[in-house]
């Protein structure tokens, strides 16, 4: 089985779908989870446009999502995140701790490049927000503490880098 890993706009139902793939996601088949060792931060641009994406910090902790993709969805999930041009789909199996069987894999997509010269869009924002508002209190709490030189509901302040 495959998973992904998601952690900004693939939070929820609404974030995953309309990629081109066949399966059409319901919240309930997404399931909290955490990611070790990675960092999510606004890191990842794409014609002009910044996004959340993840660099790699040991010791770093990364709230998000899991939920199965089937290897039939799973082209047309990448090429809808961008990889390779933005994103590397990396194999994070052993670094969210869920139960899973000896041949499972999660993966998650990784910045290729970090920057943090874009602009933030609106619509990101606001597809965050909506995949936030359906989340655990306490999700909401970790994911809020992580961006708080981000105000989320819609007022930008920079987290860019000198």
């Amino acid at each position: 089985m495959i998973y992904i890993f998601g952690y900004g706009s693939l939070i929820f139902d609404k974030g995953i779908n309309n990629r081109g793939m066949k399966h059409e996601y319901n919240n309930s088949e997404l399931q909290e989870a955490t990611l070790f060792d990675y960092l999510r931060e606004w890191n990842a641009v794409w014609q002009g446009l910044q996004f959340l994406g993840l660099k790699y910090q040991k010791g770093a902790i990364t709230n998000g999502v899991v939920f199965k993709i089937s290897e039939e969805d799973l082209e047309p999930f990448k090429k809808s995140e961008c990889v390779p041009i933005c994103y590397q789909l990396k194999d994070v199996t052993n670094l969210v701790p869920m139960k899973l069987n000896s041949d499972d894999v999660v993966y998650t997509c990784v910045t290729n490049n970090p920057e943090y010269n874009g602009y933030i869009p609106s619509y990101y924002l606001n597809t965050l927000n909506d995949g936030l508002r359906i989340r655990s209190k306490n999700f909401q709490e970790q994911f809020y503490k992580q961006h708080k030189n981000v105000l989320i509901q819609g007022l930008v302040k920079s987290e860019r880098r000198p």
